[in-house]
């Protein structure tokens, strides 16, 4: 034993012992000691010293033999130990690739999410508002374009105002002011 200030190590004869299998790709050792090799199932892939098969996690998926779990694209999602990514549908997207991407439940760039019946749905964002360009858009974050009114942030409405110069840009950002500061009535 080697003492070190405040430290002491003990070195023995003992060593660590790593398995690794030598299957080619995609493919694990039966035993520890087998040379036989068997491929992975669809949705599973070899663990780094390819002696067990892992199940994808969600976003990444694996055809039977293959490597590694890959990650789904933008715009497609896998929901675990799948073999293939499923693509996207119904102005639904996936924003995001890899882990992220279990589902697809945001919309796709010029739409809104909103719920109808308790179901989640992509509307098209309406005339004379500005959809944000992210995953986060709904009702309560459109812009209403200047000239442009709705009586509140939760109207899919939105109409041309008679006086333009009494209704400004309203940010969703700003409460829900639809006409000028000193202007007031139905619009």
């Amino acid at each position: 034993v080697y003492q070190y200030p405040r430290h002491s190590c003990v070195y023995t004869s003992a060593r660590l012992h790593v398995y690794s299998s030598s299957c080619s790709a995609g493919k694990i050792a039966s035993g520890s000691s087998s040379s036989e090799c068997t491929a992975c199932d669809a949705g599973r892939a070899p663990n780094v010293n390819r002696t067990t098969c892992v199940s994808c996690p969600p976003g990444k998926a694996a055809k039977t033999g293959s490597e590694a779990c890959e990650d789904c694209l933008v715009g497609y999602y896998a929901n675990g130990s799948s073999a293939v990514c499923s693509k996207c549908s119904d102005r639904f997207v996936a924003y995001t690739s890899g882990a992220a991407s279990a589902s697809c439940d945001e919309c796709i760039a010029g739409h809104y999410k909103h719920f109808t019946n308790r179901k989640v749905k992509c509307s098209i964002c309406p005339e004379g508002t500005k959809c944000p360009q992210n995953k986060f858009s709904s009702l309560d974050n459109l812009d209403v374009l200047e000239g442009q009114y709705r009586f509140s942030v939760r109207s899919q409405y939105v109409y041309p105002c008679p006086l333009p110069s009494n209704c400004p840009q309203v940010s969703s950002s700003n409460e829900t002011g639809s006409c000028l500061k000193g202007s007031f009535g139905a619009l």
